[in-house]
């Protein structure tokens, strides 16, 4: 039986999730997920009454940290994960690393035993006192309601974690809440009795309201304007504000797939494959580089540089964590690259740049770039850079998988107006999760190019597919492994290639749709793949099988022309 005072600690449980639950949402969370679990109840019974909130209940913890990943990466704000105790939380350990490395909001809310329970055999009873150790932005506990913590220091402990979530560095913030039993839920008033509560009570607004700077412009420095041979480079989210610089600069410019910066005259198409040309690297030889944003997909780039530095190398990006691999950078701008670009145009003068030396590179990728095309779309075959190709050309925004599908957008699709990607620590786990999460936030059809083995990884995620409220079109590049490893030295050992590195397998994604009752379609040629990417309401997954030794072949294939047009024209 509960006794009078089991009963009270049952209701003080019940209020306290309420209030909680309350203060997430005054303070901007834009969706909480929750996994089922009995220690988290006084919070997922609070969610449960409140219909007003946006909210999905995942069986995964990983799959729904990586879902709440992708919200956050769309709307720039966090989404809450609530979990049980024990190893509950501990499955959200890669989506915190990506969200760490990434640089995008992630409040996870794990529920524990009191204090008395912990080292004392309880059963599903682990140490969750700092989990994530330094991946977090910020970690603070919130004590049992009947353990003297005051009410106020749970609204503005809620408060503060959603502001460290994005500021000063966004990223993910952890919070491990205790609750002693009995948790409840109880049938009694919306928020804890406490007369402190009544101005919070009677409002809308979080208990504190935090400010943040405006985001900091940086002064241009004189090297922009007396570059002769100036390269731009635009990382990830330099966005048009970049391709408006290099215009206005007359550099050429590298714009990396997810860079965002539009179509621009300054491009040059397939860089990645230029700079295995020695012509190119000889007549490219910038005296300054500028790189705006995040980093590049090329690894031939960051090859390139290493070896042949520039005189001056200049970055600008907000996040003020150092991003210089490879040692070379001789400036770093903290600041925000639009406003700073922005003012930058203000103030240009007449840029010294060499045209000459600008129109040889622009003309020389362009024409290898249009003979890759042909080279493509003569294949006859719906092969991995026509898929990407045609994705790009979709007009919906776009989330790439890692390995060869972000790699085959960057080489071979048009820019893309808007894309996603896990590039913070560039795995491939969580990758359907998170497209659905992105999805979700972006709240519009969307389309996710994935790798079959990426699929494979993240299986149990196909069950959010199938409560996806926003219109997802999984794309799964089918061939039969992993493809990336085919363009690897390791590609040459026979013994164990197949077994141990691209790891062949004979999977039907027909038979993994139909288990999750998914809408399924298998694309054989482009007109197929096309119909399969419009948007009609439903989430779809798509299939395109391919075979690995023909894509290498065709990758190598473009790669060696585009050698010999650039080698006899520079």
């Amino acid at each position: 039986m509960i006794g009078e005072g089991d009963a009270s600690l049952a209701a003080r449980n019940t209020r306290w999730g309420a209030m909680l639950i309350e203060e997430l949402s005054r303070a901007g969370v834009p969706l909480i997920c929750a996994c089922p679990g009995s220690r988290s109840t006084p919070l997922t019974a609070a969610l449960a009454a409140r219909a007003d909130l946006k909210q999905r209940v995942m069986f995964d913890e990983r799959g729904a940290a990586f879902f709440a990943l992708g919200v956050g990466r769309a709307t720039g704000r966090p989404a809450a994960l609530i979990t049980t105790s024990g190893t509950a939380m501990a499955n959200a350990y890669p989506a915190v690393i990506e969200a760490e490395r990434a640089g995008v909001p992630l409040l996870l809310l794990s529920t524990d035993r009191p204090a008395e329970l912990r080292e004392s055999g309880a059963n599903q009873t682990i140490d969750q006192i700092k989990l994530f150790g330094d991946r977090v932005r910020w970690y603070a506990e919130i004590l049992s309601p009947d353990s003297g913590f005051p009410t106020t220091a749970a609204l503005t402990t809620i408060d503060e974690a959603v502001h460290r979530t994005r500021h000063p560095i966004p990223g993910p913030v952890h919070l491990n809440l205790q609750f002693r039993e009995p948790l409840g839920p109880e049938d009694i008033g919306a928020f804890p009795d406490d007369p402190r509560l009544e101005r919070w009570t009677h409002a809308t607004t979080p208990w504190t309201q935090i400010g943040s700077a405006s985001p900091a412009v940086a002064p241009m420095p004189a090297i922009l304007t007396r570059t002769t041979r100036g390269l731009l480079v635009a990382g990830e989210g330099a966005g048009p504000a970049a391709a408006s610089l290099a215009k206005a600069l007359g550099w050429p410019m590298f714009a990396d797939v997810t860079a965002h910066t539009g179509d621009s005259q300054m491009r040059l198409p397939m860089f990645d494959y230029a700079l295995a040309s020695s012509a190119f690297q000889r007549a490219l030889a910038p005296e300054a580089i500028l790189h705006i944003g995040g980093a590049v997909v090329s690894k031939r780039y960051r090859r390139w540089i290493s070896v042949h530095p520039p005189t001056h190398h200049l970055t600008l990006r907000a996040d003020p964590r150092r991003h210089d691999p490879d040692h070379t950078v001789t400036q770093r701008l903290v600041a925000d690259p639009t406003a700073t670009i922005h003012r930058w145009l203000d103030d240009l003068e007449t840029p010294a740049i060499d045209t000459t030396w600008r129109d040889a590179l622009l003309d020389a990728t362009h024409a290898a770039c249009g003979h890759a095309n042909r080279v493509i779309q003569e294949a006859g075959a719906l092969t991995e850079p026509l898929i990407a190709q045609t994705i790009a050309a979709a007009d919906a925004p776009i989330f790439l998988g890692n390995s060869m599908p972000i790699r085959d957008a960057d080489l071979f699709g048009a820019p893309i107006r808007r894309s996603a990607m896990n590039r913070g620590a560039s795995g491939i786990d969580g990758l359907v999760a998170t497209a659905a999460g992105w999805a979700t936030g972006m709240n519009e059809h969307t389309i996710a190019l994935l790798g079959d083995l990426s699929t494979l990884h993240d299986l149990s995620s196909m069950a959010i597919l199938a409560q996806q409220s926003v219109p997802l079109t999984v794309v799964v590049v089918n061939n039969g492994g992993g493809g990336i490893f085919s363009f690897l030295p390791v590609s040459t050992f026979d013994a164990g290639f197949e077994t141990h590195f691209a790891t062949a397998h004979d999977f039907d994604f027909a038979d993994i749709a139909r288990a999750f009752r998914l809408p399924y379609v298998n694309a054989r040629v482009r007109t197929e793949l096309e119909e399969g990417l419009r948007a009609d309401g439903r989430t779809t997954l798509i299939e395109v099988q391919t075979n690995r030794t023909a894509n290498a072949a065709l990758h190598r294939q473009i790669l060696r022309e585009t050698i010999a047009i650039l080698e006899t024209r520079l």
